[in-house]
C-alpha cells in the first residue's frame, strides 16, 4: 500500500504534515510493504492549488491520500481517480504511519470550513 501525505518540510519521519495539500511545500510517499518512505517537491505548489496537485498527486499512483484539509472539488477528482483520502489528528509522517489501521475516511471540505475558491474539472 502506497500512501501519499503532504507535508512543510523535508524531515523523513519527523516531516511535519501540512494543513492544506494542494499548497505544501513537499510529499511524502511512504510505502508500506517495505516501509520506504520517498520525500519529493510538490511541482504544483506555486501554480492551480488543489486541483493541479490532485493530478500530480494520481500521477504518483498513491493507494490513500492522507490530508488534513481539501475542498470537496479536489475530494472527489481523487475518488473518481481511485484514490482513497483519510484523515486523522496526526501531525506528522511518522504518527500517519503508526496509526494507518486509525485513519479515517475524509468525509467533508476543508479543515475548520475555510473555503479554497478553487475549481477542478
Amino acid at each position: 500500500m502506497k500512501i501519499l501525505i503532504p507535508v512543510l518540510e523535508d524531515q523523513g519521519m519527523a516531516s511535519p504534515v501540512s494543513e492544506h495539500f494542494g499548497s505544501a511545500p513537499y510529499w511524502a510517499i511512504y510505502q508500506a510493504e517495505d516501509q520506504s518512505l520517498v520525500i519529493e517537491k510538490n511541482m504544483s505548489e506555486h501554480g492551480g492549488g488543489g486541483c493541479q496537485a490532485v493530478d500530480e498527486i494520481v500521477s504518483k499512483k498513491p493507494d490513500i491520500l492522507f490530508c488534513l484539509g481539501m475542498g470537496m472539488k479536489a475530494i472527489e477528482k481523487c475518488h473518481l481517480q481511485g484514490v482513497i483520502v483519510k484523515t486523522g489528528p496526526y501531525q506528522t509522517v511518522q504518527q500517519v504511519v503508526d496509526n494507518l489501521d486509525n485513519l479515517q475516511q475524509f468525509a467533508g471540505g476543508c479543515a475548520g470550513g475555510e473555503p479554497h475558491g478553487g475549481h477542478c474539472s
